[in-house]
């Protein structure tokens, strides 16, 4: 989804018609549509607000708890603390 949000910005006419292939520098974490991508699909899987409130307050939800409230890996949620500046 976050591939065809930012070609449809790009390209308003809504003409995309390919297949998006991963190639080697697409886990590498420098190529703008990647990011953008990672970005939209980190808030949408993990709001930003909800994770804050989750994370924060007397008694913070663990982190392997907010990945299985969210439906993600434990490793997708600590990259999000980490993008986030959360600390533990």
């Amino acid at each position: 989804m976050g591939h065809y949000i930012k070609r449809t910005e790009d390209d308003p006419s809504g003409q995309i018609e390919f297949v998006d292939r991963r190639d080697a520098l697409s886990s590498k974490g420098t190529n703008p549509e990647e990011i953008f991508a990672n970005n939209f699909a980190a808030e949408l899987l993990m709001p930003e607000h909800l994770v804050r409130s989750y994370a924060s307050g007397e008694q913070p939800v663990p982190l392997w708890r907010l990945a299985i409230k969210f439906g993600v890996s434990a490793d997708a949620m600590d990259v999000r603390f980490k993008n986030l500046s959360i600390h533990r």
